[in-house]
């Protein structure tokens, strides 16, 4: 049995540890480690080394009568920066501000050299804000509103993925990460692999960018989709939710500033420069808006869908939403862009859209 008792005393940290030999060095291992994976780091942006160093004073080993010994033991704690520029598996430094690495501890060994940090799953999906991982493009994505993880190669036991972001906080795109890679794999190897996170240097953003841009996108004139959306060898489905693992809560001071920390106004801001055509079949009549007021209908006409159906079934009681507490405005709103609208009704007719009669 091995007793710990511990108090503070201005900056320090006294550890009193009864036992054996075996558990007396574990219990210093630990500490050792704890000390240096959770100091604060003494950059304000970056990766640093930390590394625990253990001394014993000769003059503190004291043998007793009793066969016991007394021994004190001093862990001091060095820094080291790391260079700012990215090298080769080091995408992963962008996933934090300023962490902090333990250094001199073992990891598993890995198959494959020069490869990055290893993580689990469900900390991979903290990092970047989301709660499922996506089969996209004949690989698997973990996409949050301004980083995303993506599976870009299998190596032996190794799945190793790449980390991108926006520096500025703005939505990524599946398709800003422009590096083509097939990596089949199901679901149920995701969860039971070892993940690393660290594939390739760090990549200029262009997303924006006027190189390379062509303006001349007309209407798709394509019927509507199916449930699962099939373009040209890309499918896209729901996504798989990620369970299971240790609970883990981010640090305000790990937080990269590209991380947003409000993304529901973060999306409701960028849905809105967004454009929808809401299109009524009976009427044969449609209208431009922009994603936020499209995003509201829908929302709307879904309450009114499952009012509609509570009603029906006798579940009055079990409502609690209140048409009139919603709230609307005294005025009409100003179309977002009559022109585009006009020019929109003017083609309308070039196109008849392919409706099943079910």
């Amino acid at each position: 049995m091995t007793e710990l008792t511990a108090w503070s005393y201005g900056p320090r940290l006294y550890v009193k540890v009864l036992g054996l030999e075996p558990s007396i060095a574990e219990v210093g291992e630990q500490l050792a480690w704890l000390g240096a994976a959770l100091r604060s780091s003494p950059r304000g942006k970056g990766v640093c080394y930390c590394t625990p160093f253990v001394t014993v004073p000769a003059a503190d080993v004291l043998v007793e009568q009793t066969s016991m010994v007394k021994s004190r033991f001093q862990i001091r704690f060095q820094f080291e920066e790391v260079e700012n520029e990215l090298s080769n598996g080091h995408c992963w430094h962008n996933m934090f501000r300023c962490p902090v690495v333990a250094r001199g501890y073992p990891i598993s060994r890995r198959t494959t050299t020069q490869t990055g940090l290893d993580m689990p799953l469900n900390m991979m999906a903290c990092m970047v804000r989301t709660g499922h991982v996506v089969p996209f493009d004949s690989t698997w994505y973990l996409k949050g509103f301004s980083s995303l993880l993506a599976l870009v190669e299998r190596r032996d036991d190794l799945l190793l993925w790449h980390h991108i972001c926006d520096n500025k906080g703005g939505r990524l795109s599946y398709f800003d990460h422009n590096k083509s890679s097939t990596v089949a794999l199901a679901a149920a190897e995701l969860e039971n692999g070892r993940h690393v996170v660290g594939w390739c240097p760090d990549v200029n953003l262009y997303a924006g960018a006027l190189e390379d841009v062509n303006y001349n996108a007309g209407a798709s004139e394509l019927p509507r989709p199916h449930a699962t959306c099939v373009l040209d060898k890309l499918s896209i489905s729901g996504g798989k939710f990620i369970l299971g693992g240790v609970g883990i809560s981010i640090g305000v001071r790990e937080s990269p500033i590209h991380l947003s920390r409000d993304t529901y106004r973060d999306k409701m801001r960028w849905v809105s420069g967004q454009y929808a055509i809401l299109w009524d079949v009976g009427d044969e009549l449609g209208w431009l808006v922009n994603g936020a007021n499209a995003l509201l209908h829908m929302v709307r006409a879904s309450l009114e869908d499952d009012l509609e159906w509570m009603q029906k079934h006798a579940q009055q009681s079990k409502i609690l939403f209140k048409k009139g507490d919603m709230g609307d405005p005294d005025e009409g709103d100003i179309p977002t862009d009559s022109r585009r609208n006009e020019r929109f009704s003017r083609r309308r007719h070039r196109y008849e859209p392919d409706i099943d009669d079910d």
